[in-house]
């Protein structure tokens, strides 16, 4: 993907003839809020001194904020080109029409999207104004412009006669030809739904799969959004063994039986009916299959335009928008083409904001996508690059949340990888896959670790099954330092999800940060881990949580007292907080009173933001995890930590530090060495601190 512009010839001057001759897009223009560029300078430093290099990056940074939507302010629809001022649109008569656009694919002519349209000045060479609204771009298949343009309209029906024959057909070409999306093994679901094709009323039954052989089924990945008025409970269950009338289900359900019907699969997997629903023991056995529910199943048909159960997934796609315009298209090899230009609603799919569904789509080998502008198909083979589509862009659309935050391709191949060989690769790909996952939304909570527990499974393979919550025992001390990213902290959660030392125990996105095997070997940590106790609450569900009573890390470490200071700001979920520590020097001397960075896991109710650095609310212990130096810098990270009432050693996490310092500050004159020997000195805080057994719940 890239983001280029378009200079064009015609001024403003040309498009307010154009657009009083009747042209529609001219008018468009003429019409649709603009902003100007002075909006977006207005509270920056007048007249830089270009001359000095630290302002020619302001100006260009200030050149930048006009592709920054963030920076647009509030919409004001009366600011339009039509109603400037006289001496406004005088000045402006010879400004170029520009068109900042983007690429999806990279190449510089295959424009699927124009961010806005500006006027650019031929003096100052700076846009000067720009719309707030951008438009996208497509072409017919059969169109000249087609050769350069990969983006087409978009499939009406998701469901047409033509989509299916595709869909068919990229299921026959996936089982015949593509060794790496074959069934991982004879696992099965324990149950399935039989759909009955030779019944006129369409009907289904929940089979035990005990007493069936290994059978082709698809997998359902889909919103609730509510409680279903149909699930499987112990009540409910004899009847759905017997008969389920399709119609009585909701409709992506019943979608979900279509598509069944039509590629000649007779089983269908849906948890809601799958699952006994108010049976724990069941659920848990059954989440713990996840990998093998939607690693086995021939197909995973996923409704993401579905927010709700209720909304289905087939349905009419809403692809007519009453500001479109079809305009010529010059193609690079001079033959006249078009493309049609359009307002379309570009949000990420509903389904890519659910945090059980990212490893619904990861364990899957086979998954089709039936979205808000295409239908798309996947597999281990094809990755995330598929152009296997009814329409619409030739790549995926990029979404934050979505999957293309993780490297799908290399997930369903980190079984080619060798554990000691390639573990920091194995170790960040961990990390992207938690990244993405915490950024999704969970109804409850306490699914946590149950939601990404079949990727737990699948990269426990290769740690040889070290996982402690969430954490690896073969990475542990630098994963002891994972971090909430700003403005995602919440409180602390009332009800137990996890140890405190875990991420699974907080709420937010989770950043573990760039792991290199070399820089954390146990060798090089101050502090040593001596146990770590994990006991799940089901034996069959070892990645799933663990007992409130368990949980319990311990550690032989430095530590010091201190206390938590916090500096102002409205945002209690991303202060810029810091912690204040008295280190003691030899013979229990006080050597030094220090300051650094603290990153906070939560909202701690009980912490004080009064500024009062003597509030014994805002008292702490620091953990040293790691000091030394590094290149060119010395560090030391560590956990913050608060102590647990009438439990001597006892404590529990509340954040991390960390600090650092570089050879800016070496003295003229001063070797490498030297300079190593006098920042250990000054900067190894914990140096003089007795080693001490903590537990950590």
């Amino acid at each position: 993907m890239a983001k280029k512009g378009n200079l064009f010839r015609c001024t403003l001057a040309d498009i307010s003839n154009g657009a009083s001759h009747g042209c529609q897009f001219f008018n468009w223009l003429l019409d649709e809020e603009v902003i100007s560029r002075q909006s977006f300078l207005a509270h920056s430093p007048n007249n830089l001194p270009t001359s000095d290099p630290y302002w020619k990056v302001l100006n260009t940074l200030q050149d930048t904020a006009m592709w920054v939507p963030n920076f647009l302010g509030e919409v004001q629809p009366q600011n339009t080109l039509r109603n400037l001022d006289s001496d406004t649109a005088t000045s402006l008569q010879d400004h170029r029409l520009f068109a900042a656009t983007y690429q999806a694919t990279g190449s510089a002519l295959d424009i699927s999207k124009i961010d806005f349209f500006g006027l650019w000045n031929p003096v100052t060479v700076k846009i000067d104004c720009r719309t707030r609204t951008g438009l996208v771009v497509c072409t017919e298949a059969e169109d000249p412009a087609a050769s350069t343009i990969t983006t087409r309209p978009i499939e009406e029906y998701p469901a047409a006669g033509k989509t299916v024959t595709k869909i068919s057909s990229w299921l026959q070409s996936c089982r015949n030809g593509h060794t790496k999306c074959q069934k991982m093994s004879t696992t099965m679901p324990g149950r399935l739904l039989e759909i009955d094709a030779t019944d006129s009323k369409r009907t289904l039954r929940l089979l035990d799969t005990k007493n069936l052989d290994s059978v082709e089924y698809i997998a359902l990945s889909y919103c609730w959004g509510r409680e279903q008025s149909v699930t499987c409970t112990k009540s409910t269950l004899p009847k759905l063994q017997v008969s389920i009338l399709v119609s009585d289900l909701p409709s992506t359900i019943q979608d979900a039986v279509t598509v069944c019907d039509e590629l000649s699969i007779a089983y269908l997997w849906v948890d809601a009916l799958c699952i006994i629903q108010d049976d724990q023991y069941d659920k848990t056995t059954e989440i713990a299959k996840m990998p093998y529910i939607y690693g086995n199943a021939s197909l995973t048909i996923a409704a993401a335009s579905s927010r709700t159960v209720d909304d289905g997934f087939l349905h009419q796609r809403a692809v007519t928008s009453p500001t479109a315009f079809k305009l010529s298209y010059r193609c690079h090899d001079n033959v006249l083409g078009s493309v049609t230009i359009f307002i379309l609603d570009t949000t990420p799919e509903p389904l890519d904001e659910r945090g059980w569904t990212l490893q619904e789509r990861l364990l899957s080998k086979r998954f089709l996508q039936f979205g808000s502008r295409s239908t798309r198909w996947y597999c281990h083979e094809s990755g995330q690059t598929s152009d296997q589509s009814d329409g619409w862009m030739s790549q995926p659309e990029y979404s934050p949340l979505g999957r293309d935050t993780v490297d799908i391709v290399n997930f369903h191949r980190i079984s080619d990888f060798h554990p000691a060989k390639d573990y920091g690769y194995i170790r960040n790909h961990w990390g992207n896959v938690i990244k993405a996952y915490t950024q999704r939304k969970l109804t409850k909570l306490t699914d946590r670790p149950h939601a990404i527990a079949g990727i737990s499974e699948v990269f426990a393979q290769l740690f040889h099954n070290r996982y402690r919550a969430g954490l690896w025992t073969c990475s542990m001390h630098a994963d002891l330092l994972w971090e909430i990213s700003p403005n995602t902290r919440v409180p602390r959660p009332t009800v137990y999800q996890g140890p405190t030392w875990s991420w699974i125990g907080v709420n937010g996105a989770v950043d573990f940060g760039s792991f290199n095997v070399n820089d954390w070997r146990a060798t090089i940590c101050q502090a040593q881990i001596l146990d770590i106790e994990c006991e799940p609450v089901n034996d069959q569900a070892l990645f799933g949580a663990i007992k409130p009573t368990s949980g319990l890390l311990k550690l032989r470490a430095r530590m010091a007292k201190g206390a938590r200071v916090v500096s102002n700001g409205s945002d209690p979920s991303n202060r810029n907080e810091k912690f204040l520590v008295g280190f003691l020097g030899q013979n229990g001397a006080g050597a030094c009173i220090a300051m650094a960075k603290m990153s906070s896991d939560a909202i701690e109710e009980d912490f004080s933001d009064t500024g009062n650095n003597s509030d014994e609310a805002n008292a702490i212990e620091v953990l040293e995890i790691q000091s030394r130096i590094k290149g060119a810098s010395w560090q030391c990270r560590g956990l913050v930590l608060r102590a647990v009432p009438n439990k001597q050693g006892w404590f529990r996490r509340v954040g991390t530090f960390q600090y650092q310092t570089n050879r800016d500050g070496q003295k003229d004159g001063e070797s490498d060495e030297d300079w190593e020997t006098r920042v250990a000195l000054e900067f190894d805080w914990f140096r003089h601190q007795a080693y001490s057994i903590v537990t950590i719940i």
